[in-house]
């Protein structure tokens, strides 16, 4: 069988078409475009020298997934999608997608198409099986770089409603079943690789996790309050630098989380009192406990503090006002353990309206954790 080779018009055209048919999506829990999920699993079945049909297939799966779920039926898929790559491609999707309705006409229920769609593996052509393993792949692939990125599992595996256990259930399922079909690609070494490290990857906080946790609330924190010391500074004097008095609110659309889990949502209340700030933040993080509250003080002249945290955490902040800008390195500690460092800056822009945190966020307990770059927006109400 021939594999891809070089440029294909029929695979430009299924991008462009993806690409705006995911135009606004992101991938779950992240800042990333969707497009990146078939990107990569069309280069998956390409490095496997899998045929331009399986390669179409991969590109296209999950705008006729997203069909199905929004109720196309099958005469308006042939029209939309058929017509243009191809009845075979729409059929080697269709035989891998999770559907809502059955055989009898009935609509199922959530476990129940989960179940339908392992059991239809078993008649499902070898260029189906391909494509199923390709994007099961893909999916347990990225779910194991985000853990890496991360010491707080949590905040990953709570991008999935069922949780880390019946999310990495599902993955193991899935290759099984492929298995059982007599399925013995290349591909399937790859893909159980993958189930197995998803098996043995954290799924519940530890003292680290917890401090990687709370480091995404502090980081949101710092970005008001960083311009603080404790300095010997008095209440009286004149206040140095810029002022972030006022009601901030998180932009995600326009911050850059650098692959690191993306906070649902970050309302902060800021009020400055001569040299502290009154801080009172409003946020969900993305981890089980859900919506969280927190008040600090926070000086606002250049100095160092050392500010008591949650569960025994301990936050060292220096900071150096230049000009408009607060420059800063802060330090998170867990019974006495250094665990996090930020180093950054922030300052105000588009004429007060927004204000920018441009932060390095390093984990210190772990050689093999790569230290994020994070541009996070602020919109003030």
């Amino acid at each position: 069988m021939a594999g891809v080779v070089g440029y294909s018009d029929r695979i430009n055209h299924a991008f462009a078409f993806a690409a705006k048919h995911h135009d606004k999506q992101v991938r779950k829990g992240t800042a990333l475009p969707y497009l990146t999920h078939p990107a990569n699993v069309a280069i998956i079945l390409t490095r496997y020298e899998r045929d331009e049909n399986t390669v179409l297939a991969g590109i296209l799966r999950d705008v006729v997934a997203d069909s199905v779920r929004d109720g196309q039926t099958h005469e308006d898929l042939e029209e939309r999608v058929g017509a243009k790559f191809g009845q075979d491609v729409l059929a080697t999707v269709l035989a891998v997608t999770v559907r809502t309705i059955n055989d009898a006409g009935v609509e199922m229920a959530s476990d129940e198409r989960k179940d339908d769609l392992i059991e239809r593996l078993d008649k499902a052509s070898d260029s189906a099986r391909w494509l199923c393993a390709a994007h099961t792949l893909h999916n347990a692939s990225a779910i194991l770089a985000d853990l890496k990125r991360t010491s707080f599992a949590d905040s990953v595996w709570a991008r999935f409603s069922p949780g880390a256990e019946p999310t990495a259930h599902w993955y193991r399922r899935v290759y099984d079943r492929l298995y059982e079909t007599g399925f013995r690609a290349p591909i399937m070494d790859e893909l159980r690789s993958a189930v197995e490290r998803l098996e043995q990857s954290p799924s519940r906080t530890t003292p680290a996790s917890f401090a990687a946790g709370l480091a995404l609330l502090v980081c949101c924190v710092l970005t008001f309050a960083a311009a603080g010391t404790m300095a010997a500074q008095s209440a009286a004097q004149k206040p140095k630098g810029p002022d972030f008095s006022g009601i901030w609110t998180l932009n995600l659309a326009e911050s850059d989380f650098g692959g690191a889990p993306v906070p649902r949502n970050d309302t902060s209340k800021i009020k400055r009192s001569g040299a502290v700030y009154q801080m009172d933040q409003t946020g969900d993080f993305g981890t089980h406990g859900g919506v969280q509250r927190t008040s600090f003080k926070w000086p606002a002249t250049d100095g160092e503090v050392t500010t008591p945290m949650q569960q025994g955490a301990v936050l060292d902040v220096k900071v150096a006002i230049k000009g408009d800008t607060s420059v800063f390195t802060t330090t998170l500690s867990v019974e006495g353990k250094a665990i996090l460092e930020q180093t950054g800056r922030d300052y105000l822009s588009a004429r007060g309206k927004q204000l920018i945190r441009e932060t390095n966020l390093k984990e210190l307990q772990r050689g093999d954790w790569e230290p994020v770059h994070m541009v996070l927006v602020y919109d003030k109400r």
